[in-house]
């Protein structure tokens, strides 16, 4: 057993049987194999499967923190894909109506909070926020059309 793993990780602690075991699941109607103790969203991002994320980093912890990695596990309930670690068998869906309803007004709302012009972004283009938007086709200027107005400074 790996005994220097703190069991606050996300990743699960593994014994070497479970090391020689790989897990089977299918994300979209597509049969995967994977290591014990991967969570979704490494399966995912593994096997060019796009799932939304804002905070996810492979070289941290998983928080789990931005909301928007939702998936829909067996038909039945919507976990972050970040910290759900893959079950022997698990059915996982990456794009649902439900999934687009409970992610469209998180990214909504930071798009509402976020500065106003793409354009002069280092990051236009780049720009992972972006790529969400038009996973999701929302339409910047209705959001912008919901901002407060702002005043100019004398």
């Amino acid at each position: 057993m790996i005994s220097n793993v703190p069991q606050t990780y996300a990743r699960l602690s593994l014994t070497e049987d479970s090391l020689m075991n790989k897990i089977h699941l299918t994300i979209n109607d597509n049969q995967f194999e994977a290591e014990p103790g991967a969570t979704i969203m490494e399966v995912a991002l593994e096997n060019n499967i796009y799932i939304p994320h804002l905070c996810y980093n492979p070289d941290l912890v998983p928080g789990g923190i931005c909301r928007l990695c939702r998936v829909e596990i067996n038909n039945d309930k919507l976990a972050l894909a970040c910290r759900t670690p893959v079950e022997e068998g698990m059915i996982v869906r990456t794009n649902t109506p439900e999934i687009d309803a409970a992610i469209r007004p998180i990214v909504e709302l930071i798009i509402a909070d976020h500065h106003s012009t793409c354009r002069g972004c280092p990051a236009n283009g780049k720009c992972e926020l972006q790529k969400i938007m038009a996973h999701l086709h929302i339409d910047r200027r209705r959001i912008d059309n919901l901002r407060l107005p702002q005043n100019d400074l004398p």
